[in-house]
């Protein structure tokens, strides 16, 4: 859970937002991938919070005379704990390697 002005910075935007504009950006991402699925690989406890290792794995969709793509991005949240809620996620990932989820 969110603490109510809970942030997010995705290093591939570059600029805080508060955490109901980012739903808005799962939302889009979602709605134009056939599925995504997360595979954490770690969990690591911090004072302030922890830190999460995984892998977004995502099916574009086919476009086109092409198949449909598999994407696995490596991805890392540091995340900020503030009252047992979330206070803060740092996401750090490839925005290149996502790119063609957004693709026409």
């Amino acid at each position: 859970m969110y603490a109510p002005d809970g942030i997010v910075n995705i290093n591939a935007i570059g600029v805080d937002q508060p955490a109901a504009e980012t739903f808005e950006t799962l939302r889009a991402m979602h709605q134009r991938a056939e599925s995504i699925r997360y595979e954490v690989l770690e969990v690591i406890p911090t004072e302030s919070g922890y830190v999460q290792r995984h892998r977004l794995h995502v099916v574009v969709p086919q476009r086109g005379d092409t198949g449909p793509q598999h994407l696995v991005i490596p991805a890392c949240l540091v995340v900020t704990l503030k009252d047992g809620l979330v206070a803060r996620v740092d996401e750090y990932l490839d925005s290149s390697q996502i790119a063609p989820l957004f693709q026409r």
